[in-house]
């Protein structure tokens, strides 16, 4: 999706709220969680593309869309901050941002771990409020609400195959890699659980794919299945 229809979606989602309206609240929503080396993006966009094909077919109005990086680039935004800080200030790991603060820059010009968190949220929030949409990562299973018009998949795989992925992704070794798995795995945990107030399980999820044995095109095929399903049951 492009970055000017992401952000007029978005746009779209916070001006329903600001005038107090909630979207539509019909159109689903579906959040993709991933453990660190299962990548989900070639799957979000086959999955948009055959909902998208079946509106047309059925003559229906709403598109769906997919959003992720947007998610951090419209908080950055309006945090006034670059999306690369915001993901560091989010990163407890970062000694060097800290260092910053209390060595030369004002703690002032930084928002707080609590507002970063919050607006991240309301962010999310509003573009799950206006539906149709899918959410790529960004903690969206502990922040949109479960109901019949919320899918919460999760994206997982054996240690070892993530391992091979990071080493090619991230050009690490096989112990770098595994230690990025773990510290990445860790903080999205950590996010999670701040705003669910406890820890997430499985059972937090609708539906869980092994991304070593299933294809990118058969996870999104299975998606569009139950989506296709329950709107039939309305």
């Amino acid at each position: 999706m492009n970055q000017a229809t992401v952000s007029k979606f978005i746009a779209a989602s916070l001006s329903q709220k600001a005038r107090g309206s909630h979207g539509s609240r019909e159109g689903m929503v579906v959040t993709i969680s991933r453990d660190t080396g299962c990548e989900g993006i070639v799957a979000v966009e086959h999955l948009v593309n055959l909902l998208n094909k079946y509106a047309l077919q059925k003559r229906r109005k709403a598109t769906w869309h997919y959003v992720s990086k947007e998610i951090l680039e419209e908080s950055a935004k309006r945090l006034n901050l670059h999306p690369d800080k915001v993901t560091r200030l989010l990163n407890a790991q970062d000694k060097n941002l800290f260092e910053e603060m209390l060595l030369g820059f004002s703690s002032a010009n930084y928002p707080s771990d609590l507002k970063i968190k919050n607006t991240l949220k309301d962010v999310i929030q509003s573009i799950a409020d206006e539906g149709n949409v899918v959410i790529l990562g960004r903690g969206g299973v502990s922040i949109v609400e479960h109901s019949e018009r919320v899918l919460h998949v999760k994206l997982t795989a054996p240690l070892d195959w993530r391992i091979k992925q990071v080493q090619v992704l991230e050009n690490l070794s096989p112990v770098r890699s595994k230690q990025f798995i773990e510290r990445t795995d860790r903080d999205r945990k950590a996010m999670k659980t701040f705003y669910l107030g406890r820890e997430i399980t499985y059972r937090d999820y609708d539906m869980v794919f092994n991304v070593s044995s299933l294809s990118q095109e058969e996870i999104a095929q299975a998606i569009y299945e139950v989506i296709i399903h329950r709107n039939s049951l309305k």
